[in-house]
């Protein structure tokens, strides 16, 4: 437990079941997230428990004009703890495409992604930075989200969290959110809702397939 707390804390404090980049073996997941600053779409296909493929699509916002980024993604499960009363889980994914401003060249783009959580039936806590490397632009985005659920849920049933996310655009760009938000789940539906402290709306959506 001690290795465990080290290596979480180091990564996961370093500087987006919940929303893996890696599912069960054969499924698919879709993903949909609306924010005002980097709304995005990810659709991946686990073709192993531990490995994914699929397409990461993301709009950066400027101040002149928007980015659009679409990338092909691998993501990885690099290890998994599981104990009877909690599950961590550490993820890094690649991806290689195209970032281009409207009405501009289009540039040959990159992206690294880390991600790393640790939850129980009562409470979770994670983070995700994605590194978005292009020749004419680059951003880092870093989130670290804490939950906590009222009630014990069995298998399927409803359930719901209390959330609160902190989000930040960084490099090119500082823009930093704080969220407040509510988490649902619903069988193979996975749904959030938000507003920032400065009044920006935020939904999540994903379903699993």
């Amino acid at each position: 437990m001690r290795i465990f707390f080290s290596i979480f804390w180091l990564l996961g404090f370093s500087f987006l079941g919940f929303s893996h980049p890696v599912s069960f073996e054969g499924g698919t997941q879709a993903m949909f997230h609306f924010n005002e600053n980097s709304p995005s779409l990810r659709v991946f296909h686990s073709f192993t428990s531990r490995d994914a493929f699929g397409l990461h699509s993301i709009r950066i916002k400027g101040e002149r004009s928007d980015e659009f980024w679409n990338l092909l993604q691998y993501n990885r499960l690099f290890h998994r703890w599981n104990a009877r009363d909690y599950q961590a889980n550490i993820y890094a994914g690649l991806g290689i495409g195209t970032q281009k401003e409207f009405g501009k060249a289009q540039h040959f783009a990159s992206l690294a992604m880390l991600k790393s959580d640790y939850e129980t039936r009562h409470f979770f806590l994670g983070n995700r930075l994605v590194w978005l490397e292009s020749e004419k632009s680059s951003h880092l985005l870093s989130s670290i989200e804490m939950g906590w659920s009222p009630y014990l849920a069995k298998e399927n049933e409803f359930s719901f969290w209390f959330m609160l996310e902190w989000g930040r655009i960084s490099r090119t760009q500082n823009k930093e959110d704080i969220i407040p938000k509510i988490r649902f789940f619903n069988g193979e539906i996975f749904s959030e809702f938000g507003i920032s402290l400065d009044g920006k709306p935020h939904f999540f959506l994903m379903k699993h397939f």
